[in-house]
């Protein structure tokens, strides 16, 4: 059958959700997104968002990882950064998709990519690119006509 048009996100769990497991301000989307039952993932398009949901999540573990190792942060972070450039990469084809599922979640996950990496690049001091990055993302946002309330959906 068909995916749902609603895609889930999953809060890490309540062991790590503590304040010190957190990035350092509330503005990187923390949460992972849960890929579609294989027997959804039946074209190319859904494949490619999948390819683009694991992308986003590894890129996330560092990216969390890096919050809660400061010693290791250019490292990681440069994994992570690698890792929310594929997944935005991944994505751009799939903003015109005929596909809501495709459409919506490849724009929240770009959106959320391009978040995340302005917030690395602003936590390694690199202010212009952050800004550059956040720019990205409000672009995004207006080129894909996205609402914030149509992911977080109960």
């Amino acid at each position: 059958g068909a995916p749902s048009t609603e895609f889930k996100t999953t809060p890490p769990s309540k062991a790590n959700a503590t304040r010190d497991h957190q990035p350092n301000n509330c503005f990187a989307h923390t949460e992972v997104i849960e890929i579609p039952s294989i027997t959804q993932v039946n074209d190319e398009e859904l494949f490619d968002v999948a390819s683009s949901i694991v992308l986003f999540n590894m890129a996330l573990a560092y990216h969390l990882h890096c919050c809660t190792n400061p010693a290791k942060m250019e490292n990681l972070s440069k994994n992570a950064m690698q890792l929310y450039q594929l997944s935005v990469q991944n994505n751009e084809g799939l903003y015109e998709s005929p596909d809501d599922y495709c459409r919506s979640t490849s724009a929240f996950l770009s959106i959320a990519a391009l978040n995340n990496m302005g917030h690395i690049l602003h936590e390694l001091g690199q202010y212009e690119e952050s800004r550059l990055a956040f720019d990205q993302m409000n672009l995004c946002i207006t080129s894909t006509g996205v609402e914030a309330n149509e992911y977080y959906k109960d």
